[in-house]
């Protein structure tokens, strides 16, 4: 039998659930037991719906291969950003990860867990774009054997951004930090003509096998110097001065 109104209003006026009058659940309209129950109730309806092929907000027939129409999708979009950007600045503001809700690191905004499980589908989404020839940010067709890994959309959008940071500064001063540690360890000075400015000097390929490796560098993302450190050094490699370098590719190619 249907409550009068004035108990329906007399409930959430006192924040009590509208089904039983029970306190309600911390920022809910109803009690944690019919919050299951509708929950439930809910979960059956969207895999009956599912099975017989209807969307599940509108009961059209699908017209992909998801839950809900491309329709109700497109009508879904803002309202979930909405939704997503308040409880994102809410957990944040509070301390909380904003993936979970248990405390964040310090400085971050999410805890290990979540931090680490995010890293793991960043890298899981990445690997699969790069093989498949997609933008590692939109997942847009590059067309057969690309020479960059983003559309041009967010290739000039990256630039852009790069330019005018600090980061670029910053990885300007860590490159060098990192080759000068590099250098370090290989001797400091070319094994050709003993020249041991750093910034006259670079790291070769004993076996001549240096632009496959280099290649493979720019499809893992890594970087020249970082994997050698992150490597222990190899023993393949040695410094040459660029004059050197040059001369060793001529008579190698001669």
């Amino acid at each position: 039998m249907p409550l009068a109104k004035e108990t329906l209003q007399y409930r959430k006026d006192n924040d009590l659930c509208a089904r039983c009058g029970n306190p309600n659940e911390s920022g809910k309209s109803l009690c944690r037991k019919h919050l299951d129950q509708f929950a439930q109730k809910a979960a059956r309806r969207r895999k009956k719906l599912t099975s017989l092929g209807k969307c599940q907000q509108c009961q059209r027939d699908l017209d992909r291969d998801t839950v809900i129409c491309t329709i109700c999708s497109d009508k879904q979009k803002p309202i979930q950003k909405k939704a997503q950007k308040k409880r994102y600045n809410r957990r944040r503001s509070a301390g909380l990860c904003v993936g979970c809700e248990n405390p964040a690191m310090p400085n971050q905004t999410r805890c290990e867990d979540c931090a680490q499980l995010d890293a793991e589908k960043q890298k899981t989404r990445r690997e699969h774009r790069i093989a498949n020839n997609l933008c590692i940010v939109c997942g847009e067709y590059l067309g057969e054997n690309p020479s960059i890994q983003m559309c041009d959309k967010h290739s000039k959008k990256r630039s852009e951004w790069y330019v005018g940071s600090d980061v670029r500064k910053n990885d300007r001063v860590r490159r060098i930090e990192r080759k000068k540690l590099v250098l370090a360890h290989y001797g400091g000075k070319c094994v050709e003509c003993g020249e041991d400015g750093w910034a006259k000097l670079a790291i070769d390929h004993i076996n001549n096998d240096g632009s496959k490796h280099r290649k493979e560098l720019r499809e893992s993302g890594s970087t020249y110097y970082k994997w050698l450190i992150d490597n222990n050094f190899p023993d393949e490699f040695q410094i040459l001065c660029h004059n050197c370098n040059w001369q060793k590719y001529y008579d190698f190619k001669e």
